[in-house]
């Protein structure tokens, strides 16, 4: 699900999508870039938070793993995020 909110948390948006046991890590960031060009988030955003299923480490803002998703061993996905939409991002259980 995505959902764009205010910093004092006031949902803008949102909207859910969705994935299946296979969503990779790439589906993941590609899915993030499509969902930031909807003309309801296109330019509001500042910042991405996105939680996972499994555990994160909080320092490296690295997904360790996933019993939910496969093929999500030491996923460093908000650097990944980052590097594709330009934006701060941070990972949590």
């Amino acid at each position: 699900a995505l959902t764009v909110a205010r910093c004092a948390g006031h949902t803008l948006w949102r909207e859910t999508v969705p994935t299946g046991r296979s969503f990779g890590p790439g589906e993941c960031v590609e899915l993030v870039e499509q969902l930031l060009a909807r003309p309801a988030t296109a330019g509001r955003v500042r910042a991405i938070g996105i939680g996972v299923p499994g555990p994160v480490d909080p320092v490296g803002q690295r997904v360790r793993s996933s019993v939910m998703l496969d093929g999500w061993q030491d996923v460093p996905l908000a650097e990944l995020v980052s590097a594709r939409t330009g934006l701060p991002c941070g990972v949590d259980n």
